[in-house]
């Protein structure tokens, strides 16, 4: 949460690591098979799960419109971030 918050400029702000738990209801009469299968299934398409796992690159586009009403506050948020962005020294 340090690097989230910008408390601390030298920890990272990503995730370490994710763990995704999913319940599956099925009958108790069903075939092992058949729910190892399911499993398998929704494993191979979900499309977050995958892109989670295989790291795709991530583009990031900002799109700032500065208004008369919100020029003070963008100038604030960009001395801010600015602050952030400076290298962190090393001791």
């Amino acid at each position: 949460m340090r690097g989230c918050l910008a408390i601390d400029r030298a920890v990272k702000v990503g995730f370490r690591s994710m763990t995704c738990h999913v319940q599956l209801r099925v009958p108790a009469d069903v075939d092992p098979t058949r729910v190892a299968m399911l499993r398998k299934q929704a494993e191979q398409s979900c499309v977050n799960l995958d892109s989670l796992r295989s790291g795709v690159p991530v583009d990031l586009v900002v799109n700032i419109e500065a208004t008369s009403e919100g020029r003070a506050a963008a100038s604030r948020y960009l001395q801010f971030f600015s602050r952030m962005l400076e290298p962190v020294p090393r001791e």
